[in-house]
């Protein structure tokens, strides 16, 4: 988003998912903030590749009714 002097803002959302019907999801927003640049302890955390969840795999698998989890560690894996 740009605020009124055309400076882009990131916000934090959080939210939940609750299924509506077989084929119709709610996306509720518990709240969003706006990030403030000038607080270092409020810069966006960067994950590692295996502790994201694309947005299609996390909407698929609660309108299949499917666990969201944390994949098990993998020998090897960091």
């Amino acid at each position: 988003m740009l605020d009124p002097s055309g400076q882009r803002l990131e916000y934090e959302v959080f939210f939940s998912l609750t299924k509506q019907s077989s084929r119709m999801l709610r996306i509720y927003v518990e709240s969003a903030y706006v990030r403030d640049p000038d607080n270092p302890g409020n810069r966006p955390t960067h994950l590692k590749r295996r502790d994201k969840v694309r947005a299609k795999v996390l909407l698929a698998k609660k309108l299949r009714g499917e666990p969201i989890r944390r994949p098990a560690n993998r020998k090897g894996w960091r």
